[in-house]
């Protein structure tokens, strides 16, 4: 890749995990806010409203990677009707999904009001006036959110990346702000609303300026191309939708036969793989929109370069954060949720590995995959794997428990992850390529260094959350350097350097 792709993929992925670090701390924020502003109801209230209209994204239809996919395909040919065609075709498709949930708030309001009654918090007409805010405002916001698809499609991530932060710095200081001035919930969540809202239509803004000549326009709406993008989004609708059935489903199961106790039992062990995923996946999300565009320009070669390079720059770093989490998994529940119980600590193992697996199987090879034309193969693999965890979980459940749930996650994810790697790699040559041994010795090398040093460190790491973030940043940083050393060739690491170069204020040696 050039250096302006190189440096714009370094931009993005410091943007993802900027925009990433932030939400976390917006989550944090924002929940002790409306736990100690409104109680328990009212938190209550606001986080089942998010939930009930977060599943709205079930209404996308993969429309969503198919505006990506038309953007990134603009790059590569400069074909501006057919842009504006096909995201006006998307954007009025959304609409009318938006009228949709418009009609289901309407519905929900006015037959099923009677059920908001909360005890010993807000009335049922409340509720009502709620939820009412919440469903118009998100029939409103969902249409305008597949101008961030856009920005990810031109591989201006970045953008997309600066206005989620603006957002939600801003929803931070509002919600905050305005809880402690006494304001009511729906006026504090209205607030909330509109500034989730203002970030699509500045996304939107952000691609009229982007894209000289660059329309939405009724008029513009095309059946054939709504036809013709239509079989990619229904297979890229399944593969996601099916994803988000295999996250949710083992905890349904285990909710119906084992308990509310054992969900949230489950949901604890397995957010340090949520952690390990949340750090090792954000890089990749520049392989959709390059890979449709190299496939668009018919570098076929170049791409398989790069996507092998992007697999082992991928591998080494879900590795290099696996070793830490796993082998201080203990210490990290103990200091974090004050948590010591050996099941959960044996849970919490298998499931960082098993994150570990599947993001080097999948995080690379699903993006370049979908976006290269093999986004049936991928419908019929998930459709394939989600049949199997539901099959394995069901027959494991009551003879291992939440560990035969899980199992019945881990079982088919492997194998068909193992088939999705392997079909990847036989487009792209990367099988075929090996890995420099120094990339072995140097992960050897760090898993040798935490197991030894473990036992002095236990005491020190025990004193607090702070102590072992510092000492986590600290891993981090080694893993970054031994891919500097290691992983990156001379021409990458040129790259880097003036890439760092540029972020400096001035340079060294001028005046």
């Amino acid at each position: 890749m050039d250096s302006v792709v190189w440096k714009r993929n370094a931009v993005n992925t410091l943007t993802n995990y900027a925009n990433q670090f932030l939400k976390i701390v917006n989550s944090f924020v924002i929940t002790r806010v409306l736990f100690e502003c409104f109680g328990g109801e009212g938190y209550g209230i606001w986080t089942f409203l998010w939930v009930f209209f977060g599943y709205t994204i079930i209404l996308d239809f993969g429309l969503g990677s198919s505006a990506k996919k038309i953007a990134a395909e603009y790059v590569a040919n400069r074909d501006l009707k057919k842009l504006n065609k096909g995201i006006s075709t998307v954007f009025l498709s959304y609409c009318s999904i938006g009228f949709f949930i418009a009609f289901l708030t309407y519905i929900s309001v006015n037959l099923f009001y009677v059920h908001f009654d909360t005890p010993n918090g807000p009335d049922a007409f409340e509720v009502k006036e709620l939820f009412q805010i919440f469903g118009y405002s998100m029939a409103v916001i969902f249409p305008f959110g597949i101008f961030s698809e856009v920005q990810t499609g031109l591989h201006r991530i970045d953008i997309r990346n600066f206005v989620s932060l603006g957002v939600n710095i801003l929803n931070l200081i509002g919600v905050t702000v305005l809880s402690y001035l006494g304001k009511d919930l729906s006026f504090v969540m209205s607030f909330s609303l509109a500034t989730h809202l203002l970030g699509p239509l500045i996304n939107l803004l952000s691609c009229f300026l982007l894209i000289k000549g660059f329309r939405i326009k009724s008029s513009l709406f095309d059946k054939a191309i709504l036809k013709e993008t239509f079989r990619f989004s229904l297979n890229s609708y399944l593969s996601n939708f099916i994803i988000i059935i295999v996250q949710k489903f083992d905890q349904l199961i285990i909710g119906f036969f084992l308990g509310f106790s054992s969900v949230g039992f489950y949901q604890v062990a397995t957010r340090l793989g949520n952690l390990l995923k949340i750090l090792s996946e954000q890089y990749q999300d520049n392989v959709a929109p390059l890979t449709a565009r190299k496939t668009a320009e018919g570098e076929d070669t170049a791409l398989g370069k790069w996507i092998f390079e992007v697999n082992k720059l991928s591998r080494f770093f879900t590795v290099g954060i696996l070793i830490f989490l796993f082998v201080y998994a203990d210490v990290f529940l103990k200091v974090w949720l004050k948590i010591d119980d050996p099941e959960i600590i044996l849970i919490a193992h298998i499931g960082l590995l098993y994150t570990a697996i599947n993001s080097i199987q999948r995080s690379v090879s699903c993006n370049f995959l979908l976006m290269s034309g093999e986004d049936r193969f991928l419908a019929k693999a998930s459709m394939l794997e989600v049949s199997l965890n539901i099959a394995i979980s069901l027959a494991l459940v009551k003879v291992l428990g939440v560990i035969g749930v899980l199992l019945g996650t881990i079982i088919p994810g492997i194998f068909i992850g193992q088939y999705i790697y392997l079909k990847a790699s036989s487009r792209t040559g990367f099988a075929r390529s090996k890995y420099n041994n120094s990339t072995l010795l140097s992960l050897c090398s760090l898993a040798i260094l935490h197991l030894f040093l473990r036992a002095e460190l236990f005491e020190f790491m025990s004193a607090g959350i702070l102590e072992l973030g510092l000492f986590f940043a600290l891993h981090i940083g080694l893993v970054i350097l031994s891919i500097y050393l290691f992983i990156l060739k001379s021409r990458d690491r040129q790259k880097v350097n003036g890439f760092i170069h540029s972020l400096m204020p001035f340079s060294m040696g001028q005046k």
